[in-house]
């Protein structure tokens, strides 16, 4: 296997079409096409769909590829970043994941501050996107919330949080401060979108003391469940911390039942050695320790 043709694939896999993979390649577009085509000859597979006219489209094959070569290039990256430049950390780029964003911007701030050449990014999603995009290295660090598998990874504790619910501040619920499980099925709870770890504490837990909620809403953000819960319409589940300041809300919480999440900052282990993902969890640890 040549690697050269298997960077090619990788830039068009990323790019979404040969011409755009040759100018990120600084190669023709000629050199880039026949580069797959040998790919594909040799191992009798078809990686792209090309169809006259059509967008180009990454066959299934393709796709299981491309998730290897994603990680198999970052790795590269993060070897050539050891090797070149990353003694002092005087450049470099931190890409971070999060399921909430309260938790990682308490750090990424003294590290901005200790590191002022390093370029942070930060993306949001729920668990499950922010532990495929660590695992596919899309993403150095995740920020989660939950009690998640994280198999092959490391996993630094930060902080137990609260799971609750809220609504308007007028709702029935808000002026006790509690609810019965057994009154949950006249209710209607607004829930995040499967992958959520907020959301599968809550279900799971119910479930486990035999209750089943009423009628559901699945909203796919924080902000979308605190909007709707302050329209009335339903109990919004959420993570204490991440009740978003603005709304007309108040705390409710289920008679009987305490829910925590458990948030960790993680990391794969296969790139534990990296000087910025290093240096940014050790900041997470100080920081944890003030």
């Amino acid at each position: 296997m040549s690697l050269t043709e298997l960077r090619s694939f990788h830039a068009v896999a990323r790019m979404g079409s040969f011409s755009k993979a040759a100018q990120d390649l600084l190669r023709s577009q000629p050199t880039i096409t026949i580069q797959v085509a040998q790919l594909e000859k040799r191992y009798r597979t078809e990686l792209f769909q090309r169809r006259r006219g059509q967008k180009l489209e990454i066959t299934d094959f393709g796709k299981q590829l491309f998730e290897i070569t994603r990680r198999l290039f970052a790795l590269e990256a993060d070897a050539l970043d050891l090797l070149e430049n990353s003694e002092d950390l005087q450049s470099g780029h931190i890409k971070i994941g999060a399921s909430f964003p309260n938790l990682p911007t308490k750090y990424i701030l003294p590290f901005r501050e200790k590191y002022p050449n390093i370029e942070v990014s930060l993306m949001l999603g729920n668990s499950s996107d922010v532990l495929r995009d660590l695992r596919d290295c899309k993403v150095d660090i995740g920020f989660l919330g939950g009690n998640g598998d994280y198999r092959g990874c490391n996993a630094l504790h930060l902080a137990e949080l609260e799971i609750v619910m809220i609504a308007h501040k007028n709702h029935s619920c808000v002026q006790s401060g509690f609810i019965y499980a057994k009154d949950l099925c006249d209710e209607t709870l607004l829930l995040r979108e499967q992958g959520s770890e907020t959301r599968e504490l809550l279900l799971n837990k119910l479930n486990a003391e035999g209750f089943l909620p009423g009628t559901t809403i699945e909203i796919s953000s924080r902000e979308g469940v605190c909007a709707a819960a302050a329209a009335g319409l339903g109990l919004g589940i959420i993570a204490l911390d991440e009740i978003i300041d603005g709304y007309d809300l108040g705390v409710v919480r289920i008679k009987g039942f305490q829910i925590f999440g458990q948030a960790h900052a993680i990391s794969l282990k296969e790139r534990g050695y990296t000087k910025l993902i290093s240096a940014f969890l050790g900041m997470v640890e100080g920081v944890k320790r003030q």
